[in-house]
């Protein structure tokens, strides 16, 4: 948990010094952070899928789910939903920023494979780069929306610590595979997210969220025959 607690901190510090920095960063600095986030978000999505894709037992996995979750977020039409909360709770600066910033921070493969792989192997790498991306993402929303972005922190120890739970309870019981399939899919949607920071194009990446189902789902089957 001491990791997930550094990620709260370093929402809670980004917002405190961004606050600080106030309208006096200009959109070029800005501009500067988010390219940054941008080249982050790709290297480590494509390092994730580098790495995992020898340790698939179904190669094609990724492809299915992809392309399924693709299809079901289209017809949700999460990427739109997510656009219009933030809009519809928009009557003050602060608060549109704050769901701004906890989707953010909550929605994605490193939020979700992040505590996964600290339970599983150990490794803190990805709740690591969480902090320093979430540290830049709030410090960017607060020059903006004002210190009340720290208030977005309380939803790290919540998303975060809940998937940390599920997969305490679930580390007996959970493949190996299981893991490999999702970081694989899970380093294509951060790349895509990379992307569409980078300006290079852009992808409805919170449409493609659903299939991270595909590969629990692939295994649940497989584990009934």
């Amino acid at each position: 948990m001491s990791y997930i607690l550094l990620i709260f901190v370093s929402v809670i510090a980004g917002s405190v010094i961004g606050g600080a920095l106030g309208r006096r960063m200009t959109d070029r600095y800005k501009q500067v952070l988010f390219m940054v986030l941008g080249l982050v978000a790709v290297s480590v999505g494509l390092n994730a899928v580098i790495r995992f894709m020898s340790q698939s037992e179904a190669p094609v996995l990724f492809i299915v789910s992809l392309a399924l979750g693709g299809l079901i977020g289209e017809w949700i039409d999460i990427d739109g939903r997510s656009s219009r909360l933030a809009d519809h709770v928009g009557g003050t600066e602060m608060l549109h920023g704050l769901v701004t910033a906890m989707l953010i921070y909550c929605v994605g493969a490193l939020a979700i494979l992040g505590p996964i792989n600290l339970v599983l192997y150990g490794d803190s790498t990805y709740l690591e780069q969480c902090a320093i991306i979430n540290f830049f993402t709030a410090m960017v929303l607060a020059t903006t929306y004002g210190y009340g972005m720290a208030l977005s922190s309380v939803s790290i120890i919540v998303w975060y610590g809940a998937i940390y739970l599920a997969a305490l309870l679930l580390r007996n019981s959970m493949p190996e595979g299981l893991v490999a399939e999702l970081n694989i899919v899970g380093g294509v949607l951060l790349f895509c997210s990379g992307l569409g920071l980078l300006e290079v194009r852009k992808i409805k990446t919170l449409n493609l969220l659903p299939a991270l189902l595909f590969p629990i789902l692939y295994y649940i089957v497989k584990g009934l025959f």
